[in-house]
Order: structure tokens, then sequence, then C-alpha cells
């Protein structure tokens, strides 16, 4: 699984993690928890974009992963995207934006 994960780029590797969470193949589900980490922690070791972070953050709702003992990690990711965003004074495109919405949402939940 790690060899894996060093071959794609940190976009692919996102990639793959939304692809796997979506289709409820990741860790909850007690299939491919090695490559997930491995995969999740090659992303999280590159330098992430506001938009890389955000997504990171749905990845991990969508895979049911956030909860009590995880939620510093995505709160965390959350700001380090935030900072970002506010050091590059750029308008939200309207991907984000919904995203940053939907993340609102989770968040309260």
């Amino acid at each position: 699984p790690g060899k894996l994960a060093s071959v794609l780029s940190g976009g692919e590797a996102l990639s793959l993690l939304h692809s796997h969470a979506f289709l409820r193949l990741g860790p909850p589900h007690g299939e491919l928890d090695e490559l997930w980490q491995a995969l999740e922690d090659h992303v999280t070791s590159e330098d992430l974009s506001p938009e890389a972070a955000m997504k990171l953050c749905h990845v991990l709702f969508l895979a049911r992963l956030v909860d009590e003992n995880s939620l510093s990690k995505v709160v965390g990711l959350l700001t380090e995207g935030t900072r970002k965003l506010q050091q590059e004074q750029r308008p939200l495109s309207v991907g984000l934006h919904r995203r940053v919405l939907l993340l609102r949402s989770a968040m309260r939940y």
C-alpha cells in the first residue's frame, strides 16, 4: 500500500480517497485500512492548497471517519485551509464555496 501512495501525486491520492469514501470502501468498512492510511499520510505530507484541505475534510466526513477523537485533525485542516485562503485574498470558486457550506453543516452535527 505504501508503494502505491508514493507513486501517486497528492491530488491523485486525494482523488482515490474520495472515490473509496464515496463507494464506502474505506476504513470503517474494514477494507483497505493500510492503503487508506498510506494515501491519507501522503496527501497530508504535502503543502495542501485550500481546496485540497477542504476536500480532505469532506472525504473524512464522507468516509465517516470524523468522531470526537479525530475532530482536532479536521479542525486543523480547516484552519490551515482558511488561513491560506485569507493569505491569497481571492474569491471562493463555486465548488469550494459549496464544499465549505457542506463542511460547516457537518461540523454543526
